[in-house]
């Protein structure tokens, strides 16, 4: 019906899970690699931004974020507004400028 608790211990070892931050290096393999077709495209050159916000070492804060939103528009081909925002207020974040929130949106 399940797995034993036997069955499990074969499979995990206790290593900690750590986030791997992709080399620059591969980032360009994986790059040239792609069709000329999608290197046009918009949402292609958004990864690209968010892989060199990781490469550079300094947004690994926000890695779950941002490779979050990696994935979402690699899987789904388009990037919306508030994924545009997210990444913005991510480099913004960084650069000293305060997120201002929601205030006057709805002036």
């Amino acid at each position: 019906m399940g797995k034993h608790l036997d069955d499990l211990r074969l499979t995990l070892d206790d290593s900690p899970i750590e986030h791997q931050v992709e080399t620059l290096d591969a980032t360009r393999a994986r790059r040239e690699s792609a069709s000329p077709d999608d290197r046009d495209q918009a949402w292609f050159r958004f990864a690209e931004t968010i892989d060199d916000l990781l490469a550079t070492g300094d947004y690994d804060w926000a890695h779950d974020t941002l490779d979050g939103i990696r994935t979402t528009v690699l899987r789904s081909r388009r990037v919306t507004a508030a994924q545009e925002r997210a990444v913005a207020n991510v480099e913004d974040s960084r650069r000293g400028r305060r997120y201002e929130g929601y205030r006057g949106r709805g002036r």
